[in-house]
């Protein structure tokens, strides 16, 4: 009786590995590499902060296929770093545009983000590490430019925030503006951040066909049981 159950089952768990529709595992799709412990850029939205201004950061990436995006991680300092005051980041996706941050594709209210005390500092401010998961993944093409600027508001706060570097040479590149309305200027460094996210897998024509077997075949076992 089990010898007849055992050829359906496995047709439905082949088909089951070999094709679940979405694989989701950490992978880091994109890495702009740590902290070279250098500097870092101010990138804080409170116009209180201890310069008066805000000051968004922005830094471009490509992927090398088709992903989820699913969680950023980066890194950043305070300043003067007197208080821990409570983040509210935003992480926003941009499309490219004629030599910077173009049409917005995504904004995304993180909030007060995981934050660690990594124990190491950039000129004697510590360094905190980040990590966010996003509550919908978005979809991203590969060896396509997107920009993608992170940026906290250090509200009731006279700190600073600044996105960390992970490179400062000649040739790193990097975008800010002043203000949430202004022009994209051309700014230097690499702004240190990795990205983690998934694959997305459609099932193939003949996965799908091994899955109508499989059921086929259960169902004619379970008559064939059934009539015994």
């Amino acid at each position: 009786m089990h010898s007849r159950l055992r050829i359906p089952i496995l047709c439905i768990s082949v088909m089951l590995t070999l094709s679940p529709g979405i694989v989701w595992a950490d992978l880091i799709i994109y890495d702009n590499g740590a902290p070279d412990l250098s500097t870092a850029f101010l990138s804080d939205l409170d116009p209180n902060n201890v310069y008066g201004q805000i000051i968004e950061e922005a830094t471009d990436f490509v992927l090398a296929e088709d992903f989820l995006l699913t969680d950023v991680h980066w890194w950043g300092v305070y300043w003067p770093d007197a208080e821990l005051p409570i983040d509210d980041f935003t992480i926003s996706l941009f499309a490219a545009g004629a030599g910077g941050p173009g049409t917005l594709i995504e904004s995304i209210d993180a909030g007060a983000v995981s934050r660690t005390d990594t124990s190491l500092d950039i000129q004697g401010l510590s360094l905190f590490s980040y990590s966010f998961v996003l509550a919908t993944p978005v979809s991203l093409s590969g060896n396509t430019t997107y920009y993608m600027s992170i940026a906290n508001n250090t509200v009731n706060s006279s700190e600073g925030w600044f996105w960390a570097v992970s490179s400062y040479l000649s040739g790193d590149t990097s975008w800010s503006r002043y203000g949430l309305d202004g022009e994209w200027g051309l700014d230097e460094g690499e702004a240190a951040f990795y990205l983690t996210g998934s694959r997305e897998v459609v099932p193939e024509p003949a996965t799908i066909s091994l899955l109508g077997i499989g059921l086929a075949s259960l169902a004619a076992a379970r008559a064939r049981r059934g009539n015994h």
